[in-house]
């Protein structure tokens, strides 16, 4: 597993609230943030080689896959009520 390390910033209430909103099992906030920045950083990359292109591409691979993500996660948590009820 790749180390981590603590990273302390300050955002605006609005992103906050779209976080913690976004934010359910399996899709943290840390993951959220790291995901962007991964986007960022491989956008810059992009644009200094010229391949922008291939950053738009990976991008949607990127956002398919945290879909796909989100979607089990709220499926799973969506049976978890159905059988605690």
């Amino acid at each position: 597993m790749t180390k981590l390390h603590r990273l302390t910033t300050q955002i605006r209430p609005d992103q906050y609230k779209y976080l913690k909103k976004s934010a359910i099992e399996g899709l943290s906030i840390s993951h959220i943030v790291r995901v962007a920045l991964d986007n960022w950083i491989t956008l810059q990359e992009a644009v200094d080689t010229e391949r922008y292109d291939k950053w738009k591409e990976m991008l949607m691979e990127n956002i398919e896959t945290d879909l796909r993500v989100r979607k089990q996660a709220v499926s799973v948590n969506a049976n978890d009520k159905t059988h605690h009820s």
